[in-house]
């Protein structure tokens, strides 16, 4: 069994990786940047969604919905819904509901 400090050392990216990894566990910086870097859960609904947000804020609109099809557990739902608690939402605005 390779040690931890193994696949550290072997790993093709390791500064980048545990930086990342300290990125997502502490949510340090904003979730822009983090969205960028890939520090956070499931870096492709967090890029839709934020990017969604962006453009529904240029076009004036205070609210937005987020539908996902072919939900099978419900876990996309979830890192969505906790996703937008990392957002500042702009007053009157109202935060993602799942369910």
């Amino acid at each position: 069994m390779i040690s931890y400090i193994e696949k550290f050392v072997m790993h093709p990216y390791p500064i980048r990786t545990a930086y990342i990894k300290l990125v997502k566990k502490l949510h340090l910086f904003n979730y822009e940047h983090r969205i960028r870097i890939g520090a956070v859960e499931r870096p492709h609904y967090g890029y839709c969604l934020y990017q969604g947000c962006i453009l529904a804020k240029k076009l004036g609109l205070s609210r937005m919905s987020v539908v996902e099809f072919g939900v099978a557990g419900g876990s996309g739902l979830v890192t969505s819904n906790r996703s937008t608690f990392h957002w500042k939402v702009p007053p009157g605005a109202n935060r993602l509901r799942g369910g």
